[in-house]
């Protein structure tokens, strides 16, 4: 297995717009159909706080989410992705595991994420890591994740 270098706020914005650009297709529906790559990688990159693996000098795995009091202690995750040769190696695991302690040691309360209807797999991952889902708005579905003391 590979020993990846597991970081938080380290990941360029070049870095994060290439890193999503290999993941697009990925994203159920793709995410450029969604925003502009470039655009919300220089947000993730000056807004979100993003945990990031990487492999040699290539960003492979991204969690980001933002963390901001105004919104009831409760944090955001607006990205999951890892690269598909990547896929089934625990990566995503260890991302998340990192962003929920994140959550803990900031004194969050939980954890929302929002992920498309006809995204099984996804809504799979995250349920194991004990989100509950929330009901369907839009084709959407919230996820929540309550942070235990």
């Amino acid at each position: 297995m590979t020993a990846f270098n597991l970081t938080v706020k380290q990941a360029s914005a070049g870095e994060i717009r290439d890193h999503l650009v290999r993941c697009d297709d990925s994203f159920v529906p793709p995410l450029s159909s969604r925003v502009d790559l470039a655009e919300y990688s220089l947000k993730l990159s000056k807004m979100a706080v993003t945990f990031e693996a990487f492999d040699g000098g290539e960003l492979v795995g991204l969690v980001a989410a933002y963390f901001t009091k105004e919104n009831h202690n409760e944090a955001y995750i607006t990205n999951v992705s890892v690269i598909g040769s990547y896929e089934g190696t625990g990566l995503a695991i260890k991302l998340m595991t990192l962003c929920m302690e994140y959550a803990k040691e900031k004194k969050f309360t939980s954890i929302v994420l929002e992920v498309s209807v006809l995204n099984k797999r996804a809504i799979r991952f995250y349920e194991k890591l004990g989100f509950i889902l929330e009901p369907e708005h839009n084709g959407q579905v919230n996820m929540r994740f309550l942070i235990s003391e």
